[in-house]
């Protein structure tokens, strides 16, 4: 372990072992813990060079502050964070609410060690005895190059903590300018939307209980400009099909972050001593290659999963666009022999087999085969 000033670290580092990807410098054995650094590892910093600009900024501000632009683990109030706090909730004690809503978190333990995903990966454990919370940290790189980030909060004191939110952040360079996400509707689905990084807090959040057509999806933050093969550029995006939160945070000195979590609704989560919370894996991304070097992290992590198909996806006919509602089954026959032809492998029906959909007024969702369109 090493100090800058006062304060000790140990500078733990995860990234892809041929530099390619998303790199992260955590420093462990201060209080609190910090992220100081995640980006791009092709044509970013590498680990030396992070800890060498960190100790200049540290040793400059106080880490008891939001100078600098390292981020806590946790930001938390009373460490002075000005924007979002990691953890937002507060004890029952006595049958009144509203104790324990500030923490202080002091780091227990610290590790990097193998995981079944990538040979890095690292683990810390931060508590405040005082109010009775732990919170474990668990940073791992995976396959692909993305950096995967979640929180497990356990209630270690008497009584019970109402949990209203606990999100994972990171900090991201005040030259990110711009913020990409999507949005949409019923036909209008996946919409890209572009606004200027300001002061103050970009929010997007899900309600309706699972992603829908207006979904974020992954938000994104970047140089000016930048497009799907150009420019400096940062994505977030929750592993959860629930309720959800993604941000950007500008504070007004400039430090800017990037984060996400469940969005839990009043009363969802209530821990009674010794329970705990792991929040969703929020996924991080960087790339010095725009968008495209985002995905391509991205789509090499879900490749790698042992679920995703390994052998070649087969051609198929969906009989949408050629028949829609109308399911005659002559006029199919036909179109099926042309397609085998031609060399198609799988034949789908698409709308219009179930219930009373004859139109797109009624039966959407009701999944039994319609005997007026399939007759026995």
């Amino acid at each position: 372990m090493t100090s800058i000033g006062s304060y000790p670290i140990s500078p733990l580092g995860i990234g892809r072992p041929d530099g390619t990807g998303t790199a992260l410098v955590v420093l462990a054995g201060g209080e609190p813990a910090r992220i100081g650094w995640l980006g791009p590892a092709a044509g970013g910093l590498d680990p030396a060079e992070v800890s060498d600009a960190l100790g200049s900024i540290l040793a400059a501000a106080s880490v008891h502050h939001s100078s600098g632009r390292s981020l806590p683990v946790l930001p938390e109030v009373a460490r002075f964070w000005q924007g979002q706090p990691g953890l937002r909730g507060h004890r029952m004690a006595d049958d009144q609410p509203g104790a324990d809503w500030s923490t202080a978190f002091a780091a227990a333990g610290h590790s990097a060690h193998p995981s079944e995903l990538d040979p890095q990966r690292i683990e810390l454990v931060s508590t405040d005895t005082g109010r009775g919370l732990s919170v474990r940290t668990e940073f791992e790189s995976v396959p692909g190059g993305a950096v995967r980030i979640r929180h497990t909060l356990t209630n270690d004191g008497p009584g019970r903590y109402l949990l209203h939110g606990l999100d994972v952040m990171v900090p991201v360079p005040d030259r990110v300018a711009e913020i990409l996400d999507l949005t949409g509707r019923w036909g209008r689905e996946r919409s890209p939307q572009r606004h200027p990084v300001r002061d103050g807090l970009w929010l997007r959040e899900g309600r309706t209980g699972r992603p829908g057509p207006d979904a974020p999806t992954l938000l994104s933050v970047g140089t000016a400009g930048f497009g799907f093969g150009t420019g400096q550029v940062w994505g977030v995006h929750l592993a959860w099909s629930g309720n959800s939160r993604h941000f950007v945070e500008r504070l007004p000195t400039g430090q800017t972050v990037l984060g996400a979590g469940e969005l839990l609704l009043p009363g969802e989560l209530v821990l009674a001593e010794g329970d705990s919370y792991a929040s969703p894996w929020v996924y991080f991304v960087a790339s010095t290659d725009g968008l495209d070097g985002l995905a391509e992290q991205l789509h090499g992590y879900l490749r790698a999963l042992p679920a995703h198909p390994s052998a070649p996806r087969p051609v198929v006919c969906n009989v949408w666009e050629a028949v829609y509602f109308d399911h005659d089954l002559d006029r199919l026959r036909l179109l099926a022999d042309q397609a085998a032809a031609i060399g198609i492998e799988r034949f789908v029906l698409d709308d219009g087999w179930f219930s009373s959909r004859r139109d797109d007024r009624s039966g959407l969702g009701d999944w039994t085969v319609s005997a007026e369109a399939w007759p026995a």
